[in-house]
């Protein structure tokens, strides 16, 4: 069974990205979610409950509505336009070749970078 081209892409692009930690290339991911992991289960539950007055007088008030509304579209924003805007950089002279000489549709290439680019911005988050 042959995978989409775009996850063929988004593959090449993660390999790519990862060239110079070879060794744990194989095992990033999984880190990531261990990590992702404790965060939630540890970490951000100990720095909440030290802010949870003072968060709760705030989520009454009425100002949180609009503020809350705004910071959610501000990062809606950023998680949509920001990988478009890596997957639309420019790209090097031998990846060019080699996208250049594949048969893939636009769209196809586009998909692949922006889900390896939002990747990226999880990563980061």
């Amino acid at each position: 069974m042959l995978m989409p081209k775009w996850l063929v892409i988004g593959r090449n692009q993660y390999r790519l990205t990862m060239s110079s930690i070879r060794i744990i290339r194989p095992y990033f991911i999984y880190l990531c979610i261990v990590l992702l992991a404790l965060y939630i289960v540890y970490l951000a539950p100990a720095m909440v409950s030290a802010f949870v007055d003072e968060a709760l007088a705030f989520f009454l008030s009425q100002a949180a509505v609009a503020v809350i509304q705004i910071l959610l579209f501000a990062i809606f924003i950023w998680f949509f336009f920001f990988p478009v805007s890596l997957a639309l950089r420019d790209i090097q002279a031998s990846q060019l070749e080699s996208l250049l000489s594949a048969p893939i549709r636009p769209s196809q290439l586009l998909l692949g970078e922006f889900v390896i680019g939002s990747l990226w911005i999880l990563y980061g988050f």
